[in-house]
């Protein structure tokens, strides 16, 4: 007798996240399973997170609430999407394999008005992102400095975000690398330079 629950089909805002999450990274999210090591895990949701935050930033996803957490920006209510996807990896994958093309199926999910600086931000964040090493410290340091320049210390300068940024997360204090990644954030317009 199969007693286990039938998987939903995923909603909007699950389709959304995990479409920009390959558009921004070039890989599909990896889901939490038991057999991979705490770090991965913590890494991916990480990646994650800063990934939804855009998204809200962009107004893309308006129902969680972001608040600053040692990483940056995090959601318990946007954690809590993140856990009913890693739940549902057959379904996952499923989706990914029947979406191969990312921009085609967000323009299903989006009007053309929101696809195109979501667009922009995923193609702006990936290359900035590929010039580094380390994807899930990019996007940190990109959600972080966007949290302080927008909700912490709304319309102030790189300068006066960078000395809160540094306050708060020690080990962003290559102030050039944070520039560069200011600028990224106003390339797009999440931010005034």
């Amino acid at each position: 007798m199969n007693t286990s629950i039938p998987i939903t089909e995923l909603n909007y805002d699950e389709r959304l996240f995990l479409l920009t999450y390959r558009h921004v990274l070039q890989n599909d999210y990896q889901f939490q399973d038991s057999n991979r090591d705490a770090e991965n895990i913590s890494i991916d949701h990480v990646q994650a997170q800063k990934i939804g935050y855009t998204l809200s930033r962009l107004k893309l996803l308006n129902t969680y609430c972001f608040t600053w957490n040692r990483r940056g920006p995090f959601s318990g209510k946007f954690q809590e999407l993140l856990s009913g996807l890693d739940s549902k990896a057959d379904l996952v994958a499923r989706y990914y394999q029947e979406n191969q093309e990312t921009l085609k199926s967000l323009a299903e999910l989006l009007p053309a008005c929101l696809l195109a600086p979501l667009d922009r931000v995923g193609q702006v964040f990936s290359d900035y992102i590929r010039q580094n090493d380390n994807p899930a410290d990019d996007l940190e340091l990109l959600g972080s400095l966007l949290y302080i320049g927008t909700t912490v210390l709304p319309g102030r300068d790189f300068d006066q975000v960078n000395r809160e940024l540094q306050i708060r997360k020690s080990s962003f204090g290559n102030e050039q690398q944070n520039l560069e990644a200011w600028n990224c954030l106003a390339s797009v317009g999440l931010i005034t330079a």
